[in-house]
């Protein structure tokens, strides 16, 4: 796809989801809003990460690296709602509208969110997770999870028993607080 193509096609996904609303509040009251990547980083700047609280991200990859270095989804393991979404973003490269670069460090998806999209907030303090160096006033990224973006809510057809993950997610809270 060449890059008009390219913004074109996000533009009409995005769009899809962020259609005018007649109830009378701003296109950016919608969280579909934010899921155009100049709007995000902008969100970004407006947020500051506080340092006395702990922040933990989970990014997830259902995606499998292509021999040409595109992602395709695992459809083992990705909802089938995600999979055309899945396979969009990993060959997606480009500009957006606001000149920010999309390149190839953008194609691992979840299906629905790039992964690394969901590490942190590009500018704010983040570092790899570390259990023995739990820290407040940046983010802690969690090792990628192999799992579509509802894997870590369950599932929705493709069922996921997250039971363990909670217990060792808040056994580790405890440890800290």
């Amino acid at each position: 796809m060449n890059p008009l193509t390219n913004q074109f096609f996000m533009s009409k996904m995005v769009s899809k989801f962020t259609a005018t609303k007649e109830d009378g509040r701003a296109d950016f009251d919608y969280a579909a809003y934010d899921m155009y990547i100049d709007h995000a980083l902008k969100l970004n700047e407006e947020l500051q990460t506080l340092d006395n609280v702990y922040y933990f991200s989970y990014p997830c990859s259902s995606a499998v690296k292509n021999d040409d270095g595109t992602y395709t989804p695992n459809e083992d393991i990705t909802e089938s709602t995600f999979i055309k979404s899945a396979i969009k973003m990993g060959k997606f490269t480009g500009k957006t509208d606001g000149g920010y670069v999309i390149d190839e460090s953008w194609l691992d998806n979840d299906g629905l969110v790039n992964t690394i999209s969901a590490t942190a907030p590009f500018d704010a303090p983040s570092k790899k997770f570390d259990e023995k160096n739990i820290s407040t006033g940046e983010w802690n990224i969690m090792p990628t999870y192999k799992g579509d973006h509802m894997s870590l809510q369950g599932g929705l057809f493709k069922k996921n028993d997250v039971k363990e993950f909670y217990v060792d997610l808040l056994t580790m809270i405890n440890k800290i607080s």
